[in-house]
């Protein structure tokens, strides 16, 4: 990945960050093109590294069958839901103790289902994608942002990837997303990681 003449005066974290993440969005999008070609109207996705739980076939059956036909994604891993923003009206009991919800504005898409027409909306959402996000760091990163591994905030420029695209999509009801609770896939860091925010190990107050 070759980034822009604008950016050598970046220190080499910080193009590392932007390269990982463009990496990554050139990979959603190449998975997202090839499902058009598969004669299947779902398909799942998982990252190398996730780790399926026992309950992972037998929930995500369920879950298929509990939904509304006319979804575009449906996320079997996830973070950073904000589970405020969940109403009761938006999710019920799937099963003894596993639940359904509409996605919010959930991240950390390492283990989802996606429909055809999901994947469709998908690569007209990241459209150009990462020509934004470079064109962002450039006009917003500070210089203090940019020369430092510390986080004054959680999200700089360089770490808005393309899940907090995703996640505007959900918010804007540009995909119709669900989510499964408890989460059946995680990801390795989820599992040591004590801040349930990020884990989304909790149910939703308004789903139990």
């Amino acid at each position: 990945i070759i980034l822009p003449d604008s950016t050598q005066r970046f220190n080499s974290y910080t193009k590392y960050m932007m390269k990982k993440k463009i990496a990554i969005f050139l990979s959603k999008l190449s998975s997202y093109k090839k499902i058009d070609t598969f004669n299947s109207e779902i398909v799942l996705l998982l990252e190398g590294d996730v780790e399926l739980l026992p309950t992972f076939c037998k929930n995500t059956m369920q879950a298929i069958s509990s939904v509304s036909p006319h979804w575009d994604s449906l996320f079997l891993g996830h973070c950073a839901e904000n589970y405020r923003r969940i109403k009761r009206k938006d999710c019920w009991e799937m099963s003894s103790n596993s639940y359904i919800s509409k996605g919010k504005y959930a991240m950390c898409s390492h283990a989802y289902l996606i429909s055809s027409n999901g994947s469709k909306k998908l690569i007209d959402g990241l459209k150009n994608w990462n020509e934004t996000y470079i064109s962002n760091i450039i006009s917003k990163a500070s210089v203090w942002e940019l020369e430092t591994k510390r986080r004054r905030k959680w999200r700089r420029p360089v770490d808005l990837g393309p899940d907090v695209q995703i996640a505007e999509l959900m918010k804007h009801e540009k995909i119709f997303t669900y989510l499964l609770w408890p989460q059946v896939a995680l990801q390795p860091w989820q599992r040591s990681m004590k801040d349930k925010y990020f884990t989304d190990m909790r149910i939703p107050q308004n789903c139990a």
